[in-house]
This record gives C-alpha cells, sequence and structure tokens, in this order.
C-alpha cells in the first residue's frame, strides 16, 4: 500500500532572486557587527490602554530588517500573545533607528529579533 513515487521532477529550476532582494527571515548572513538599536525599544513601546484595562500581559517576538543605513525597512510580527500588543511593537521599532550590522566594515542588510514583554508593573 505505498503511494506512488513522485516522478513530476521535470520541472525547470527556479530563477535566481534578483540582488536587490530583501534577505529572507531565515537566511544566513554573516557579519562581523551586529545590528543594534540606538533606544531601547522595550522602553518605547507603548502599552495599550485596552489591554492595560483588561489586565491583559504577554510577549511579542518580532523581527525587523534593518537596512545597510540602520533604518527599519520592515517589521514582522512572529508571535504575539494578543493582537492588541502587535501595533504598539511595530510602531515602536519602526521609530528606532539602528547602528547597521557589518561585513568587515560594511554595511550589510540583515533581520534582527527581539521579544517584547508587556507587564503591567514595571518595564
Amino acid at each position: 500500500g505505498s503511494a506512488p513515487a513522485n516522478t513530476s521532477s521535470s520541472k525547470p529550476p527556479p530563477p535566481p532572486p534578483p540582488a536587490d532582494k530583501d534577505p529572507e527571515q531565515d537566511a544566513f548572513i554573516e557579519y562581523t557587527e551586529e545590528p543594534k538599536p540606538t533606544q531601547n525599544i522595550q522602553g518605547i513601546v507603548k502599552y495599550p490602554e485596552t489591554a492595560r484595562k483588561a489586565n491583559l500581559e504577554g510577549n511579542v517576538s518580532f523581527s525587523a530588517l534593518i537596512g545597510k543605513d540602520g533604518r527599519v525597512e520592515k517589521v514582522v510580527i512572529d508571535k504575539s500573545d494578543y493582537e492588541v500588543f502587535k501595533q504598539p511593537v511595530i510602531d515602536a521599532v519602526m521609530s528606532v533607528r539602528f547602528t547597521p550590522a557589518k561585513q568587515n566594515q560594511t554595511p550589510v542588510k540583515v533581520w534582527y529579533s527581539q521579544t517584547i514583554s508587556f507587564k503591567i508593573n514595571g518595564k
């Protein structure tokens, strides 16, 4: 009762991606210096008032694509305990400048990941 082998392997190979395409989130990019936020992201994320009133606490994991100039080009929420926490994290991360990652003195575009904790008492 074994399934027949998949013989449809005559597909053409996919075209190579253009050189200026953004790196994939799980792409391995070699760098000698990692990107660092110039501000404490955790400290500038606004606690949503609705979440505070409902006593919601939780964590949000995000990945941000840091450009060669240290600007955040896009933010992807990887995991969020509550929907309400997503936007404040995106807003905060987008407003932060980073020192760009470097590969032997040359700035490179890389993904930066962090987890933000939402706790009602204490930062």
